[in-house]
Formats: structure tokens, C-alpha cells, sequence
């Protein structure tokens, strides 16, 4: 172990051991892209799912009652960055809703701004 340590390599041991655990993935090893996308409108009050707009306090149940999303499935959770402020809060509640609902793979995605902006 020493060795492992000393060399630098405990970490590609530790990253391939995880990869490995990470469920489904592409087949290059990076995960698929998310099942489903939950997109914070300006303001934080409002989620689109797809082609629907809900509270974003309803979105897990919208996720498991309407969509029969399943809890495993890989959902990502995006923030609006085109207005001002920026709803980061909303989009940590959304998270935590989700994950205490029991939706197991739930990321945050901050996306990068549209070049020419």
C-alpha cells in the first residue's frame, strides 16, 4: 500500500474501482447523458420536465407519478444562467427534493454561456 501511495497510483486504483460501480455508461466508460433534464426557470418557482412546466417543489412526484421515472435512473438538474440572479439555491433545493424522495443519480449542470455572449 505504501508503494501504491508513493507512487501516485492509489488514486487510478481508487478511480477504476468507481468507474467500475458507476451503473450504465457509454461504452468508452463516460457516463450516458441524463434520462431526464429538470431546467430552474428565472425566479426558482417554476422547473421544466421535458415539455412540461411544474413547481419545482412537485417535480418529484411530476418525475415518478407522471413520467414513471425510475429511482435509479440518471436525472440532471439544470440552473438558468441568462438571468439575473442566478437561482443556485432553487436548484440545490430541487436537488435535495429529489435525492429525499429517493432519485439515487441527481446532478447539478451549471451550463457554459453561448460564445458571443
Amino acid at each position: 500500500m505504501r508503494a501504491l501511495l508513493k507512487h501516485g497510483s492509489i488514486g487510478l486504483v481508487a478511480c477504476a474501482v468507481l468507474a467500475g460501480c458507476a451503473g450504465d455508461s457509454a461504452p468508452d466508460g463516460r457516463p450516458d447523458g441524463p434520462n431526464v433534464l429538470v431546467q430552474v426557470r428565472p425566479g426558482g418557482i417554476l422547473c421544466a420536465v421535458r415539455t412540461v412546466q411544474v413547481n419545482c417543489s412537485e417535480v418529484a412526484k411530476h418525475l415518478r407519478e407522471t413520467l414513471k421515472v425510475q429511482s435509479d435512473e440518471y436525472i440532471a438538474v439544470e440552473v438558468d444562467t441568462t438571468t439575473e440572479p442566478i437561482p443556485f439555491g432553487s436548484m440545490t433545493t430541487v436537488i435535495d427534493s429529489l435525492k429525499q424522495s429517493g432519485f439515487t443519480t441527481v446532478i447539478g449542470s451549471i451550463p457554459l454561456p453561448k460564445s458571443g455572449s
